[in-house]
């Protein structure tokens, strides 16, 4: 691209800058510049200059234009060029996460890349964040609802229902406790 306008060597720098600006970029030697000025000029606009994803986003390049990472998967570093599954024990139900949720006590998730976590049947518990699978109750005991945190063992006599250890096994009163053990009917279901 040939200037418009012709500088001579006392010419304006800010009157080259002004020029450049109103294109992409501009290289071209100034005419009857010395060897010891400035023989050209590189101006570069917004256009050109490139952006890195942010967390939670990517791109085949790690740059913009990017996009959101998907359910089931986060993007935890700006520039990324893909979005990476959640691990096992975590998991993601939202879209352009810079990082997963893990799974709550009374919950699982078995598989890498989960967009929910599962919550543990009746009949199993979990009581740590970020589990693998649920335990199943011990003999003799049981829950009453999907996803416990705990398991029960059942009373055999009323006094197993005395001075709180009806709380022990999950009733709400002795009262409750003491039906149980009467009737064998369970209203902690």
């Amino acid at each position: 691209m040939k200037p418009l306008i012709k500088f001579s060597k006392t010419g304006s720098m800010i009157a080259l800058f002004l020029l450049c600006v109103t294109v992409v970029s501009c290289n071209q030697d100034i005419a009857g510049t010395s060897n010891e000025g400035i023989q050209s000029a590189q101006i570069t606009t917004a256009a050109n200059v490139e952006t890195p994803c942010e967390p939670g986003y990517y791109s085949a390049t790690g740059n913009t234009p990017c996009e959101p990472a998907p359910v089931g998967k986060y993007v935890p570093e700006a520039g990324a060029t893909q979005a990476l599954p959640c691990e096992i024990g975590t998991y993601q139900d939202e879209t352009g996460q810079a990082a997963c949720k893990v799974a709550q006590p009374g919950s699982f998730v078995s598989s890498e890349g989960a967009a929910q976590a599962e919550l543990c049947p009746i009949g199993k518990f979990s009581n740590i964040s970020g589990a693998a699978v649920c335990s199943i109750c011990p003999e003799g005991s049981t829950n009453f609802s999907p996803g416990s945190t705990a398991c029960y063992f059942n009373p055999e006599n009323k006094a197993d229902c005395k001075n709180g250890q009806w709380d022990e096994y999950g009733f709400k009163n002795q009262g409750q406790c003491i039906r149980f053990v009467n009737t064998g009917k369970d209203s902690r279901i």
